[in-house]
């Protein structure tokens, strides 16, 4: 498994990237390119936050 796990990533890698060439293009056609950054940053900005502090949902 540890000589397959890099080739299962870049395999995904490849399909992650290739999909959002997808999807930037469908979206254009829908979407101001201004709309498409702020949405593009702010998912980024939550799926980083929920990386970064895995204690977010703590309550005190």
């Amino acid at each position: 498994m540890k000589k397959l796990k890099p080739y299962i990533l870049l395999f995904l890698m490849s399909v992650l990237w290739g999909g959002a060439f997808t999807a930037a293009k469908i979206a254009v056609r829908d979407f101001s390119p201004i709309s498409i950054i702020f949405y593009r940053f702010s998912l980024a900005f939550i799926i980083m936050r929920l990386l970064n502090h895995p204690n977010i949902f703590k309550f005190h």
